[in-house]
Order: structure tokens, then C-alpha cells, then sequence
């Protein structure tokens, strides 16, 4: 099963690159919430419980050691977004709502890359979901054209 494969990953390795030296992983997992998303007639209207998880990959060189929760990234950012993003208008693809999450994280200062996975966790017999990685390279062309169809890009 998909999940049990993500659980049992090494949440470090994404996609079997090597490691930085001077690289964080913020993390955000089994963040559930019910929402109004579906393209199919029968899913409108009605709140599913999707599962939110989100790797960012942070640069540390840019800012020195420190203690300041308010300094640096943290889940709570992670989450703002993930928050932000799900009172916009309504989406039909979880593939749509993990790339506006992915380009909004990515407008982060210090974030390099994030891995965004949705899961319906109603719809069928199991989970069923979307994964998608994005780096700030990658990111860049699209996170322009994004940023005039959302109101929560800042870059």
C-alpha cells in the first residue's frame, strides 16, 4: 500500500538524492481536514477528509544557529498555508490544491524543495491521493503565472 510505503520511507530522502550537509526537513504529517473537493457531481458540496503531508526542504546556510522560533521556518508556516490555500475558491483536483501548496511553500525565504502528498481518506476502499515534488528552480516560471489566479503568493 502506498501509505505504508511513505510511512516506512526514509522521510530524509527525497527521491534518493543525496543529502546536503546544511539542509532541515520541516515536516507536516496526517494533518486532516474536512473540505469541499471533488470533480465528480456527487463530491460537490459535500466535505471530504484529506490527509495533508509536506516535506520542506529548508537552506540553513542563509541564517546563523539560533533559538528563535520566530527566526526561523517551522510547521506552523507549513500549516498557515495549507490553511490559507483550503478558504480559497474551491478546486476539484487534489493535484491543483498540492500545487498551490507547493508554490506557496516554496515562496518561503530559505525553502529549497517540498513534497506535498493529498489523500482522500473517503473515497473508496482506501486511500486515494496525489504526490508531487517541486524545487524553487523548477518553480519559478509557474509560481509567476500562479501568482495573478491566487491571492496568498508573495514573491
Amino acid at each position: 500500500m502506498l501509505t505504508e510505503e511513505f510511512k516506512k520511507k526514509d522521510l530524509l530522502d527525497l527521491g534518493g538524492k543525496k543529502k546536503k550537509a546544511n539542509v532541515n526537513h520541516i515536516l507536516v504529517r496526517d494533518y486532516v481536514k474536512e473540505i469541499d473537493i471533488g470533480a465528480f457531481q456527487s463530491e460537490y458540496g459535500v466535505k471530504q477528509r484529506v490527509s495533508f503531508n509536506v516535506i520542506l526542504e529548508v537552506d540553513t546556510d542563509n541564517y546563523p544557529m539560533h533559538d528563535n522560533v520566530d527566526l526561523v521556518l517551522s510547521y506552523d508556516n507549513i500549516i498557515e498555508i495549507i490553511e490559507d490555500e483550503i478558504s480559497q475558491k474551491r478546486v476539484a483536483l487534489l493535484e491543483t490544491l498540492a500545487e498551490y501548496i507547493a508554490l506557496s511553500c516554496l515562496c518561503l525565504d530559505s525553502a529549497v524543495t517540498v513534497t506535498v502528498r493529498l489523500e482522500k481518506l473517503d473515497r473508496g476502499m482506501g486511500k486515494l491521493g496525489v504526490q508531487i515534488t517541486r524545487t524553487k528552480f523548477q518553480s519559478n516560471q509557474a509560481t509567476t503565472n500562479m501568482k495573478t489566479q491566487r491571492g496568498n503568493l508573495v514573491i
